[in-house]
């Protein structure tokens, strides 16, 4: 029997656990529900790469940062798949804040048809299957914009949870 290759950039859930501060039993749970992406492989649980993912260069002067998708592209039009595709952002562009509000938006409700987004200088139609992952990195990117998420209060004091 041939042991097949762990998939590229698979975490193993352990690793994830410690990364996250979510413990790993949490996370097995989730991913039996099929609530987080990833599967059960040679023996271990192992999750998933996100689909959209941002990279940023910490250099001085550098002003921009990348959106890293695992995605099938038609023309302007994005879905969920194994082709890597890079729109790089500007962090002086208000538009990656206006397409994570639209995407917050559309998130609220069923989805019916690609989203039409401004990325990168362009327009983009972003199927629901990436919805979640680029709102991810979106909120990271407006970290490095603003230094806040907007809409989450920040405050010193510790919040008490009920």
């Amino acid at each position: 029997m041939t042991k097949s290759p762990l998939p590229t950039g698979w975490t193993p859930v352990e690793a994830y656990a410690a990364e996250s501060g979510v413990p790993a039993e949490s996370l097995i749970r989730l991913l039996e529900e099929g609530a987080l992406e990833g599967a059960y492989f040679a023996g271990a649980w192992y999750v998933a790469p996100p689909l959209v993912s941002l990279e940023c260069q910490f250099t001085p002067g550098s002003t921009s940062a990348e959106l890293i998708f695992s995605a099938c592209r038609l023309g302007p039009y994005l879905t969920a798949g194994r082709a890597r595709h890079v729109i790089t952002l500007d962090l002086e562009d208000a538009r990656p804040l206006c397409a994570r509000a639209a995407l917050d938006e559309a998130m609220t409700q069923a989805p019916t048809l690609p989203l039409p987004i401004e990325l990168g200088g362009r327009p983009w139609l972003i199927d629901s299957s990436l919805w979640c992952d680029l709102a991810a990195a979106l909120a990271a990117f407006e970290v490095l914009q603003t230094g806040a998420i907007s809409g989450i209060p920040v405050s010193d004091e510790e919040e008490q949870l009920p």
